[in-house]
């Protein structure tokens, strides 16, 4: 589990070889409540190491 405080951009993800389940519980800031942003392309994702 990890808590990602308010405002803080970030990255979560699977890579090419090692799954990920991601479940997300946010709050509200007036109308707001999460920003995504741009997904990974093909080739930033095949890039990723596992750890």
């Amino acid at each position: 589990m990890v808590n990602i405080p308010e405002g803080v951009v970030h990255w979560h993800g699977a890579s090419a070889t090692c799954k990920m389940v991601h479940i997300a519980i946010t709050n509200f800031k007036e109308e707001d409540n999460v920003t995504w942003l741009n997904p990974v392309t093909d080739e930033e994702y095949k890039k990723v190491k596992e750890h």
